[in-house]
């Protein structure tokens, strides 16, 4: 199962270029046939629009002159266009001495866990209102462990108290 949050990162020297960088972060940037492509050596400038890059540029500049971590969110449009939330968190790469020589940028693409957190909130939602309206609430049958538990509102219906239930005890006709 695929991560909710996407993880992405590299690493860039202090003239701001990229040194490495991880494969979700190169396929940020694919080439004219999609492909992700090699970015060692680019800098922002070679991969945002000018703006974007100018406002990294500056973020990158309050890491290597001694910031201990910048974070920023921002929106974006994916390789397919679908809108991605970014947050960025940049942190200073040190040399053993404690010098800053670099910095790691690690970014999360949040929009699949909030448009599924979302999802799921409207779906309780809606599950919640279809057992007010029929009444008596939802079962859940574990076949491979031979028991069942219900709603609140099956049980209220009922008249049974919250718990697990064993189906081997359950008289059911032959």
């Amino acid at each position: 199962m695929e991560s909710l949050v996407d993880q992405r990162a590299c690493v860039k020297d202090q003239r701001h270029r990229i040194q490495a960088a991880s494969p979700g972060f190169t396929k940020m940037f694919p080439d004219a046939a999609g492909q992700p492509r090699a970015l060692t050596g680019l800098t922002d400038y070679d991969l945002y629009p000018e703006q974007w890059a100018d406002r990294s540029y500056a973020l990158d500049e309050q890491v290597l002159s001694g910031e201990r971590t910048v974070d920023t969110s921002q929106e974006s449009f994916g390789a397919h266009g679908e809108k991605e939330s970014l947050h960025f968190r940049r942190s200073p790469v040190c040399d053993q001495g404690g010098q800053v020589i670099g910095l790691l940028t690690r970014v999360a693409v949040t929009s699949n866990s909030l448009q599924t957190e979302q999802s799921l909130r409207e779906s309780e939602q809606s599950l919640e209102e279809v057992e007010k309206i029929a009444g008596i609430g939802n079962l859940v049958v574990n076949l491979s462990e031979g028991t069942w538990t219900g709603s609140a509102m099956l049980y209220e219906v009922l008249g049974l108290s919250p718990q697990r239930f064993d189906l081997e005890r359950v008289d059911s006709p032959r």
